[in-house]
């Protein structure tokens, strides 16, 4: 009436709570700082009904945590300093686990000590962390400005607050620092604002992101205090000399060590060269009569392209053919993932024999005898072939050397992962389980989390489980697992299994792997005495690499500064993430992060 005025007022928040506590914390706060709310509107049970009009007053919604933050902060100041309102655990188990994911901080996700990791990088390790201050005022903007005497909001005092926790003296530089402004007139921080480390002590705080509260340019790649003012970002040491060769004396060593190597008769030898790009390595390969895998069918077919131009004959393995019928094209890759090459060409001579006829296309079945005869070729050719890493791995072909151009290890090692549902599912399509995948779930469903188990040999009918799946709709890595060394079970999400498959190179071959990035130390571990090493990196540049180092230039980094990167750049042309080729002037067509190195 117009007598008594009642108003109800919605206040939006970008996450849902959830949680009775959480719930209590924000209904006592906004109690404590509205006293002349209705205060027998509190209970969580509560049903409210809309009134006769409505006013949109902003369309933007309150971050949930940080409205908690404040909240709580406002029942410590009201009862004259205590923390006896807000509960230790007010974010559950979170900080010890990562498991309660309601509120993960989101506005802290990127930070080195997000709740996924350690919450708490010091206090739990012993004592707190020691930082030059007069370095962490030169390298962190917002720290410097506010000992300079600027009056900070809310948002960026509890930011800065969250870091200064976990330094020696931060607590009470910070302390001070607001007094002394306070005494001057510059600042009027209030009762709340000196009450944020009884909050944050009390609930155990991780560190929030400096360049999410922090309003200057200077500070928008910046994560904790801590490793700003430790980690030397931005700034490289060299630690100890580098004695760089000139290209051409590099080019002769190239050329004299691989002539050596065909030399070389030594069995069972794998041959590690780490060279420098552009060092002619292709041009060197071609000339040779050997199996020559690439990583991919386009770059076996880049080499094959080459060779054209200077005239020289070479065989290649079939490309991968797509079939008309699904479960053809699935079979067959299951076959190859597990390393059963034969299978799968079984399965293309059962696609081409007559008495299979009417089970298939007309375009299938020459999509198939193509195929059988471009692989009959490349089993039996004494020419150069040229094939990828894969087959290359899982084929026998006639050649005693076999030449890998670029580092093979991906389809050496791979690491994939299966979901445990998806064996679930398969009982609900058609009845195709059967008690032996019924008995690899509960294996997998027993085993314990997080532990790297290796993986049994499960006594299990692959043939017939192919022939199965391969008809239903199930997109599983199932068939790789069984070919897998070992497995772990996620410790966050236990339906999920991560495996490796370890894949050997053969041994009765000349092995020979050429490539800029070979990871030496996992080769050393795999092969041991098996490798020669022929190490060529260190060679004189013809031109300038100049390195900016002041910025991360990750995704996320580039989502906040992209255009400012931009501006800088200008028309130069530019290769970036996919996704971020839009922001640049000059983006390089066709090329970027993923698809070239």
């Amino acid at each position: 009436s117009q007598e008594l005025r009642k108003f109800r007022i919605v206040l939006f928040v970008d996450e849902p709570v959830q949680d009775l506590t959480h719930q209590k914390i924000i209904v006592d706060g906004l109690l404590a700082l509205f006293p002349e709310a209705d205060p027998s509107c509190k209970n969580a049970c509560r049903f409210y009904f809309g009134g006769k009009e409505s006013f949109v007053l902003n369309e933007q919604p309150i971050p949930t945590q940080k409205m908690l933050d404040i909240l709580s902060i406002e029942l410590i100041t009201g009862d004259k300093g205590r923390n006896r309102k807000v509960p230790a655990n007010l974010f559950g188990s979170m900080n010890e686990s990562g498991q309660n994911r309601a509120f993960p901080l989101y506005y802290n996700r990127s930070s080195h000590f997000s709740p996924e990791h350690n919450t708490t990088p010091t206090s739990l390790k012993g004592g707190l962390e020691i930082i030059n201050w007069k370095i962490a005022r030169q390298r962190v903007k917002i720290l410097d400005a506010f000992l300079n005497g600027e009056w900070l909001h809310h948002v960026q005092l509890f930011g800065l607050a969250t870091n200064m926790n976990y330094i020696k003296g931060g607590k009470k530089l910070m302390k001070v620092t607001m007094e002394k402004y306070n005494k001057t007139g510059l600042t009027q921080y209030t009762q709340n604002n000196f009450n944020i480390f009884t909050y944050l002590n009390k609930v155990s705080y991780p560190p929030i992101s400096i360049h999410t509260f922090s309003k200057y340019k200077e500070d928008e790649d910046l994560y904790d205090l801590i490793s700003a003012t430790k980690d030397q970002r931005g700034f490289i040491e060299q630690i100890e000399p580098i004695y760089k060769i000139p290209l051409d004396q590099a080019e002769t060593r190239f050329k004299d060590a691989f002539g050596k190597i065909l030399e070389d008769n030594t069995p069972n030898k794998i041959h590690l060269l780490i060279l420098p790009t552009a060092i002619g390595k292709t041009e060197s390969i071609i000339s040779t009569t050997a199996t020559i895998a690439a990583p991919t069918n386009n770059l076996k077919d880049e080499i094959g392209s080459r060779m054209d131009r200077v005239e020289i004959t070479y065989k290649t393995t079939p490309d991968a053919v797509v079939f008309e019928n699904d479960s053809l094209n699935k079979k067959i890759q299951y076959y190859y993932t597990i390393g059963l090459p034969k299978k799968a060409t079984a399965v293309l001579y059962d696609v081409v024999s007559e008495k299979n006829k009417q089970n298939y296309s007309q375009s299938d079945i020459d999509k198939a005898s193509n195929y059988i005869n471009q692989l009959k070729e490349s089993y039996n050719t004494t020419q150069t072939l040229l094939t990828t890493h894969a087959r290359a791995i899982h084929i026998e072909f006639k050649h005693d050397t076999i030449i890998f151009d670029e580092d093979p290890l991906k389809s050496l090692i791979e690491i994939k992962q299966l979901d445990i549902t998806d064996l679930r599912k398969l009982d609900y399509q058609n009845n195709l389980v059967n008690n032996d995948l019924i008995n690899v779930i509960q294996y997998l469903e027993e085993s314990a989390k997080s532990e790297i188990t290796s993986t049994p040999s499960f006594d299990i009918k692959l043939d017939e489980l192919i022939s199965l799946v391969s008809q239903s709709k199930i997109e599983s890595n199932l068939f790789d697992f069984f070919a897998s060394s070992y497995f772990v079970r996620d410790g966050y999400d236990p339906h999920i299994i991560h495996y490796v498959i370890n894949r050997e190179l053969p041994k009765d071959k000349k092995i020979i792997i050429m490539s800029a990035t070979i990871p030496l130390f996992i080769y050393q571990r795999l092969f041991g005495d098996r490798l020669n090493i022929i190490d060529i990196r260190d060679v004189e540049q013809k031109g300038q690499i100049i390195q900016y180092t002041k910025r991360s230039c990750s995704r996320y980094g580039l989502k906040r500064y992209a255009g400012d990167i931009s501006l800088e750049v200008g028309n130069k042309p530019v290769i970036t993430f996919k996704t971020f080729g839009n922001q640049f002037q000059n983006p390089v067509k066709g090329m970027y992060f993923g698809n070239c190195s």
